[in-house]
This record gives structure tokens, C-alpha cells and sequence, in this order.
């Protein structure tokens, strides 16, 4: 399947929700956050399915979104600082 017929496929399906949404129909936990995922592909942001899970259970929990966002930036700087020194 191309990348081009795989996202037509996904916003095809956004759609559907998105619709059920709107006319009252309840839409599970599940579904809503393979959606979230769905737009942050289609919008170009390409993550790990599993750190996408945890950043999403992170914010249910009311974790402050900066605090995430740090955490996740010291994360890459210690992974940049590994790969300087090895190299």
C-alpha cells in the first residue's frame, strides 16, 4: 500500500469518527487515541506508538505538558551526548 493510498485510507476513517462524534455516538478510549495518533502522522510528526501512549497517559494524569516536553528534551540531549562520544 503507498503512503499516499495509506493516508487517504486514515483520513477516510478520521472522518468516520469524527462524524459519530458529532452526532452524539460514544466513541471508546481506544478509538479516540488511535485518532490522536492518526492526526499526529498525518500531520507529519512521526513517533514511536508506545512513547505516544505514554505521553498521552502522562497528560491524563495531569502531568504539566512542559514538564513532558522537557523530559523528553533531556532525553535526546543524553542520546546526542552518547552518540558524540562513541563517534
Amino acid at each position: 500500500m503507498s503512503d499516499q493510498s495509506f493516508l487517504v485510507n486514515e483520513v477516510s476513517v478520521s472522518k468516520a469518527t469524527l462524524s459519530a462524534s458529532a452526532n452524539g455516538n460514544l466513541i471508546s478510549g481506544h478509538t479516540i487515541d488511535n485518532e490522536l495518533y492518526t492526526l499526529c502522522r498525518l500531520s507529519g510528526c512521526w513517533i514511536n506508538k508506545d512513547v505516544f501512549k505514554t505521553i498521552l497517559d502522562l497528560l491524563r494524569a495531569n502531568v504539566q505538558p512542559n514538564a513532558i516536553l522537557q523530559v523528553l528534551k533531556s532525553i535526546v540531549a543524553s542520546k546526542l551526548k552518547k552518540t558524540d562520544v562513541s563517534l
